[in-house]
């Protein structure tokens, strides 16, 4: 018992308990921002930046952990005495949490943190072949996500999340188009956006025909 303790009184035991304690509270941080993010009161856009950005603390420590039991696997992986079978099991799990680990780190952690510059100044696009696009939810076909869809100078894609409300709008002018112009016309938009997470802040859209004039 005293050597098991003697083992957290030395210099690397404090330090590894001391990154430990950190860890935790670092953790307990990420859980109350991330319970503030729906709590507190905000409009479809800044609760869409909130979950975003206010969540990189918990993706951020749900990484370290992932990361901590993808070490432990890949390590027990090579303990003497264990099987192939259970040598080859382990391994794939290693295989299979640092998958979703890259992933996480990517889309909930890296993602966010390049568009922390674009909240002061968002990046400009102007697209083409605009589309108001709804996809229903699996198990009904009320409720769903609505996007705003649309291509790019260079002919990339870009699809924005955005509220019912606007969808119905912006549906509703589009249908109204293609009846004005018999389906020969252009949709065109111009939006303020951060680039890597997909949020849409500011947009306008109008139609033009293909002789270049708005009904």
């Amino acid at each position: 018992m005293k050597k098991a303790l003697s083992k957290f009184t030395t210099a690397p035991g404090i330090a590894a308990g001391a990154i430990i304690v950190l860890i935790l509270l670092f953790f307990l941080v990420s859980i109350l921002l991330l319970i503030l993010t729906f709590v507190l009161p905000a409009d479809a856009i800044e609760r869409e930046i909130r979950e975003t950005f206010w969540s990189i603390p918990f993706f951020l420590c749900m990484c370290i952990f992932l990361g901590i039991a993808m070490c432990c696997m890949f390590a027990s992986a090579f303990q003497r005495g264990i099987t192939a079978g259970h040598r080859l099991k382990n391994v794939l799990l290693s295989l299979l949490i640092a998958g979703i680990l890259a992933l996480s780190l990517w889309f909930s952690v890296i993602n966010p943190i390049r568009d922390l510059p674009y909240l002061k100044s968002p990046a400009v696009l102007l697209l083409d072949d605009v589309r108001f696009d709804w996809e229903p939810d699996s198990e009904s076909n009320s409720g769903g996500s609505h996007y705003l869809v649309g291509y790019d100078a260079q002919g990339e894609r870009h699809r924005f999340f955005i509220t019912e409300e606007v969808y119905s709008q912006g549906h509703r002018d589009w249908e109204i188009a293609y009846q004005d112009y018999h389906g020969n016309f252009n949709m065109q938009a111009q939006v303020r956006c951060l680039p890597h997470t997909n949020i849409l802040l500011e947009w306008e859209y109008w139609v033009e025909d293909p002789a270049g004039n708005s009904p």
